[in-house]
């Protein structure tokens, strides 16, 4: 984690100057759900999720928590709820087009 931190600190100022970009709300929601959500407990994870804090990261950060609580509400669900839910993810939270996103189906 503590690399994925420091990497984060350092495109700080790219993130900020190119703004709310497609790429940017992939791969920070990515980065954040990862670490809330499978990473153990650890003073490096807590630095990265803390990062999230920051004014120019909240935003991603609160795009963190709702697909982690949508990934939360599809414990014990069926495999077409699950990729329903991860669908609705993709299109309504992180507001990407059929082009941009694919779900696919492990199970």
């Amino acid at each position: 984690m503590e690399p994925t931190a420091r990497a984060l600190e350092a495109q700080m100022n790219d993130i900020q100057r190119e703004g709310f970009t497609e790429a940017w709300r992939v791969n920070l929601t990515a980065a954040y759900v990862q670490a809330a959500l499978m990473a153990p407990p650890t003073p490096d994870r807590d630095r990265l999720l803390a990062l999230f804090d920051r004014p120019v990261l909240r935003q991603y950060r609160d795009l963190g928590r709702t697909v982690c609580a949508a990934i939360d509400l599809t414990v014990n669900q069926q495999p077409d709820q699950v990729e329903r839910t991860m669908t609705s993810c993709v299109r309504d939270v992180l507001n990407l087009t059929d082009d941009a996103a694919t779900i696919r189906r492990w199970f």
